[in-house]
C-alpha cells in the first residue's frame, strides 16, 4: 500500500519539488545501477546493456531517472517469457540522450497502445500490477523536458524509447 501511495504522490507532484534537486548526471551510470538492481529478478532472462556513446550527461534527478529506467526494465522482465532477452541501450541522437528498453515478449496489444502510458491501465493477465509504472515513466520523462514513446520491436515484443536533452544543450 505504501508503494501505491508513493506512486500516486509522485504522479501528482506533491512528493517534493524535484526540479530544485536537478544536477548533471550520467545516464550510463544510472542504467548500470538499474541493471545491477534487476539482476536477481532476471535469472531466467538475458539482460543486455549497451552504451553507444562515451558520455550521456543530462540535467536531472537521479532517483527519478533511476525509477524511469527501472520501471521500463521491470515491465520487460515481468511481461516476457523466460529465456527471452531484455535490452537496455543508450545513445546520443541529435541533441538528446536516448534510452531504449526493448524485449522479445508478446508486445503491447493494439487496443492498449494509445493508453498504455496512462494511469491505471494494465494489460490482460497482468500479474498484480497497479497500472502506475508506465504512467510514472511518462511523468518523469515529461518533468525532465523529455519524451517517451512506445514502439514495436522489429523482432517482436515492445520497445520503449525515452529521450531528454543533453546537459550541453540546456
Amino acid at each position: 500500500m505504501r508503494k501505491i501511495i508513493g506512486d500516486l504522490l509522485l504522479l501528482e507532484g506533491t512528493d517534493v519539488d524535484k526540479k530544485s534537486e536537478r544536477t548533471t548526471v550520467d545516464l550510463r551510470e544510472i542504467a548500470k545501477d538499474v541493471i545491477e538492481e534487476i539482476a536477481p529478478l532476471a535469472a531466467d532472462h538475458s539482460v543486455e546493456y549497451e552504451a553507444l556513446d562515451d558520455e550521456l550527461l543530462v540535467r536531472g534527478n537521479t532517483e527519478e531517472l533511476h525509477r524511469l529506467i527501472l520501471n521500463l526494465a521491470d515491465n520487460a522482465l515481468r511481461h516476457t517469457p523466460p529465456d527471452t532477452e531484455v535490452k537496455v541501450s543508450l545513445s546520443v541522437e541529435g541533441k538528446s540522450a536516448k534510452v531504449e528498453v526493448s524485449d522479445h515478449g508478446p508486445g503491447i496489444p493494439k487496443e492498449l497502445r494509445n493508453r498504455v502510458l496512462d494511469r491505471f491501465v494494465t494489460g490482460v493477465g497482468d500479474k498484480g500490477g497497479t497500472g502506475l509504472g508506465l504512467a510514472i515513466v511518462r511523468a518523469v520523462a515529461e518533468s525532465h523536458d523529455g519524451s517517451i514513446s512506445m514502439l514495436e520491436n522489429p523482432g517482436g515484443g515492445a520497445r520503449f524509447v525515452f529521450k531528454l536533452p543533453l546537459a550541453s544543450e540546456i
